[in-house]
């Protein structure tokens, strides 16, 4: 053995030097490099062995220490969840039990997110006018008026102020208040016993009655009645566009829907399906259709009068029943009647007068019977048996549509009807009741309205064929005017 010439201190430093040299070719940089190794067990690449700190929740509640205002409580540390009796959020200023601080605790109040309501429901007494209006729900969520609420030139922009009242025993009438911009404050309303009249108001453009379901009166929309219960109807809801009487099931006495330039449409009566008195539709002269009215099946009278942009009754399709009159009368625009599909019969009269661009009456082929007269181009005015003034359908050509009647238990009256040719879709009709009169109907041949005469299958009273194209007067039964005013025209 060998044994070292080198002291051992130099030995041990050559070792240590041969164990630091670098392979051939590569240079020491001097720099001391550190690698860390992935030592864990998964996939990933991450050479950093350093351990995430693990997140702190003593309490299980899913919200981190450093996050939870206590977090030896799992109940405690979030948002405060009302009503649970906890103060979550460890803050005491925090309402809980009284969410808008009006001192009353939720179960206590019936409204806690209005400081300005807490009570239930009570009842007030005597007339609401408009200088009772402000804060007169002040502590109440409902309430009954015993009486009527009349609002006539109110101040204010709205009637918020109103919107606990759920129900009044009168009236309830809102007119000449051009500084309204809505009338939300009514919403709550369930019931009127009396009349609900809106009008005059020029910058509401909305109505909403959701919870509305029975009128005991008129529903007037542009109308109001004075103390004699006389209806005026000469200004309506200037900018009125939508309205929402969509539970409304019961309306006592008329609907009058009149003088609201801006509205185009009748949607929001879907409620609606029987109506015992008149539905009146007029001067609204942006109005297209009758949309809203699909679910309506009875009537008691309808007038249709006056809208110049309606070209069709659509809208009406669910209409079987008209108990007293249907007057379509002035409708400049209208071309048809299509939309009274469904419409079987007419308690008393149909009176069609004055309808500019009304070409036929397509929309009536399911009519059987008009228990009153048929009225063409002759106006009656109200319940007057006699035309008082004749008002032709400029456009009329014929009377398609009508070869489903059957049955006029009044009077038949065609009269100035300018271009009116052809008179056969009557042919089918058995009885005429009260008198027959086909006159001044410039286009149509005498021979036309004779063969009417003839094919109709019984005809009570006067017959009288005048002033059509090509003939003069025919006359036919009783000529005494003792047995009514349908017995003699005379030149009328």
């Amino acid at each position: 053995m060998l044994r070292s010439s080198l002291p051992l201190p130099l030995s041990l430093a050559l070792v240590l030097l041969v164990a630091g040299c670098p392979p051939a070719g590569e240079q020491d940089s001097g720099l001391v490099s550190e690698t860390d190794t992935d030592t864990d067990t998964d996939t990933d690449s991450d050479t950093d062995t350093d351990s995430d700190t693990d997140t702190v929740d003593v309490d299980g509640d899913g919200i981190p220490a450093d996050e939870d205002c206590d977090d030896t409580d799992p109940q405690k540390g979030g948002v405060e969840i009302p009503y649970d009796g906890v103060d979550n959020d460890c803050d005491a200023l925090t309402l809980d039990d009284d969410l808008d601080g009006d001192g009353y605790l939720g179960a206590d109040d019936c409204d806690d997110a209005n400081a300005d309501a807490w009570t239930e429901s009570g009842s007030w007494s005597g007339v609401l006018g408009k200088d009772d209006v402000d804060g007169f729900c002040d502590g109440y969520c409902g309430l009954e008026v015993l009486g009527s609420v009349e609002v006539d030139q109110y101040p204010g922009d709205n009637l918020d102020d109103l919107s606990c009242i759920t129900s009044t025993t009168g009236d309830v009438s809102v007119r000449y208040s051009s500084a309204l911009l809505h009338i939300d404050g009514l919403s709550a309303l369930q019931t009127v016993g009396g009349t609900l009249e809106l009008y005059a108001l020029d910058s509401v453009q909305t109505l909403a009655f959701p919870e509305l379901t029975e009128v005991g009166g008129h529903l007037l929309v542009g109308c109001y009645e004075d103390s004699g219960g006389q209806l005026y109807c000469d200004d309506g809801l200037d900018g009125l566009t939508a309205m929402d009487f969509s539970s409304l099931a019961e309306v006592g006495s008329s609907i009058r829907v009149h003088n609201n330039d801006a509205l185009t449409s009748l949607e929001g009566f879907d409620a609606l399906t029987t109506h015992a008195g008149t539905l009146t539709v007029s001067q609204n002269d942006a109005l297209t259709d009758l949309s809203g009215l699909a679910s309506l099946a009875e009537v008691g009278m309808l007038r249709i009068d006056r809208n110049p942009a309606l070209e069709h009754l659509t809208g009406l399709e669910s209409l079987v029943t008209i108990d007293s009159d249907l007057e379509v009368s002035y409708c400049s625009g209208i071309v048809d009647l299509q939309g009274l599909d469904a419409l079987t019969t007419v308690g008393d009269d149909v009176q069609v007068v004055a309808n500019k661009k009304l070409v036929d009456f397509t929309g009536l082929e399911s009519l059987t019977t008009i228990s009153g007269s048929l009225l063409i181009g002759c106006n009656a005015v109200g319940s007057t048996e006699s035309c008082v003034y004749y008002e032709g359908n400029e456009g009329l050509t014929a009377l398609t549509g009508l070869e489903g009647v059957r049955t006029i238990g009044g009077s038949l009256r065609v009269a100035h009807n300018q271009v009116l040719g052809d008179v056969g879709a009557l042919h089918s009709v058995d009885t005429v009741g009260e008198g027959f009169l086909v006159s001044y109907n410039a286009a149509l041949p005498t021979s036309k309205a004779e063969a009417l005469r003839d094919a109709v299958g019984s005809i009570g009273g006067t017959v009288s064929i005048t002033g059509n194209k090509d003939g003069a007067a025919k006359q036919r039964g009783p000529v005494e005017c003792s047995t009514g005013p349908l017995s003699c025209w005379g030149s009328r």
